[in-house]
């Protein structure tokens, strides 16, 4: 999480350097390219409806672009476009947080605990969503747990440790090692 954070511009206090497209990307050019999905979700909804809460924050011309519609159907959530944020369940906000995430339009995508309270169905849907992402060339970066959503959604997984990777593997390579590697 901390490493993401830095990634995303949010952390004051990182060390290293970090390139896009080549060059070093200052702090205000990192959060200019990327979006982040907090584990609570709680603190980052601040619009009145799930509708709104998609292209909250965004310029006027960048949400005009979105078809709200089309992304709150993809993650199942169109039945609670007019719900207030906080009605909604867990899982809804989570699946919320990822649409605005998504939204956004950002080249840098990281989602922490994205399916945190989900249903396999939800899971399901957020991993055909993180797929789809890195085909359109989005880095995407997932923070997780969740030993299903890993094998749905990623192709690589990197342990750390202390601020420092030290186990990685090809998600193809088979789920013993990133088993053992997680400690389940």
């Amino acid at each position: 999480t901390t490493l993401c954070r830095a990634l995303c511009g949010l952390g004051r206090r990182a060390r290293g350097t970090v390139l896009l497209d080549g060059r070093r990307a200052t702090r205000r050019r990192r959060t200019r390219a990327s979006s982040m999905v907090f584990q609570d979700v709680d603190y980052q909804l601040f619009a009145e409806s799930a509708a709104a809460e998609v292209t909250f924050g965004l310029p006027r011309r960048a949400a005009d672009a979105v078809d709200t519609g089309a992304v709150l159907r993809e993650l199942a959530l169109d039945g609670v476009a007019d719900r207030h944020p906080a009605t909604l369940s867990g899982g809804q906000k989570q699946r919320l947080a990822v649409a605005a995430c998504v939204a956004a339009g950002k080249r840098v995508l990281v989602f922490d605990e994205p399916t945190s309270g989900i249903d396999l169905d939800g899971m399901r849907r957020v991993a055909r969503l993180l797929r789809r992402l890195a085909a359109q060339g989005r880095a995407v970066l997932v923070i997780t747990h969740d030993l299903e959503l890993i094998a749905c959604a990623c192709d690589r997984v990197l342990h750390m440790d202390g601020g420092r990777i030290t186990e990685q593997a090809q998600v193809t390579d088979g789920f013993d090692a990133i088993r053992e590697m997680m400690g389940s």
